[in-house]
């Protein structure tokens, strides 16, 4: 079993290293800026897959598939048939920020006040003096 787990680990750090390579070699053959927002995914079944920052960045790739195709089969990739592109956004850290409070200034939080006092919809008053509670 511990023999079996190494050759497992091995293989996996083997195909890691291998996805390094085709990284660089894909970002050395595309043109700035686009090489900063592209990345190797994985090769598997004769097939690249390229991640994306944005649906930008992946029109962007979309035009240069044929050349970077035959870019990569030439330069050590004769079994690459497609080439497959998938947007994958970078972690965003915006949820973990709390966003500040907005307070309204006296005036506005009265005018929220004023107008919920007069408003014949009972959704729409509870919720214009809910924000008039920010002032």
């Amino acid at each position: 079993m511990h023999q079996l787990l190494d050759v497992s680990l091995r293989t996996l750090l083997q195909h890691a290293q291998e996805l390094l390579r085709l990284d660089q070699r894909v970002k050395a053959a595309l043109d700035s800026p686009l090489n900063r927002h592209c990345y190797v995914a994985n090769f598997r079944d004769e097939i690249l897959i390229l991640h994306v920052d944005s649906a930008v960045w992946a029109t962007r790739l979309r035009f240069q598939l044929p050349e970077l195709t035959t870019h990569m089969q030439d330069k050590g990739m004769p079994s690459l048939r497609q080439i497959r592109i998938k947007v994958k956004p970078p972690h965003s850290t915006a949820e973990t920020i709390p966003l500040p409070r907005l307070v309204l200034s006296t005036r506005a939080a009265a005018l929220l006040r004023n107008v919920a006092e007069h408003s014949v919809d009972a959704a729409l008053r509870a919720t214009l003096l809910r924000l008039s509670g920010r002032g």
